[in-house]
């Protein structure tokens, strides 16, 4: 192949990466669709609180913390109002990654803390563990390095 065919393959295929880089980004996560459909017919109980648990940690893998922070909040909300300790758990986790995101390490500790508590009292050993990695990652943040390997 001569010099231009190369150079013309080879836009042409940078091109093609690009665009499917594009519809990458711009295709919306069908799981999230679904939960938002599912948040829809869902009344209000522990299935809610779940739902906007699931929703919020969608959001949170798909990179949009401020919109998985809302829906912990929001599931946070509703777990309180049903006395429901363990959908409590997950949504103190779910503010807790959104204020970490944000650098708000202050926050974060205040929800990881009562999410660790909550687990321990639930005996959720995983959730135990990722409460306690959160809880370590603030505190390396903070420089309390000290603190960061207590947990």
């Amino acid at each position: 192949m001569n010099k231009i065919t190369c150079k013309k393959n080879t836009c042409i295929l940078v091109l093609y990466v690009c665009l499917l880089n594009a519809v990458a980004v711009f295709a919306q996560n069908p799981n999230i669709d679904s939960l938002k459909k599912k948040l829809a017919t869902n009344k209000e109980d522990t299935g809610r609180v779940n739902t906007l648990n699931e929703l919020g940690s969608a959001c949170y893998a798909e990179r949009n913390y401020e919109l998985s922070g809302h829906y912990g909040q929001l599931a946070l909300t509703l777990a309180k109002k049903l006395n429901y300790p363990k959908g409590q758990a997950a949504a103190y986790g779910l503010v807790g990654r959104h204020y970490l995101k944000n650098n708000r390490y202050s926050e974060a500790l205040q929800s990881f803390q009562p999410a660790l508590e909550m687990n321990k009292k639930l005996g959720e050993h995983n959730e135990i563990a990722q409460s306690c990695i959160d809880i370590a990652g603030v505190q390396y943040n903070m420089g309390n390095y000290g603190e960061a390997v207590k947990y």
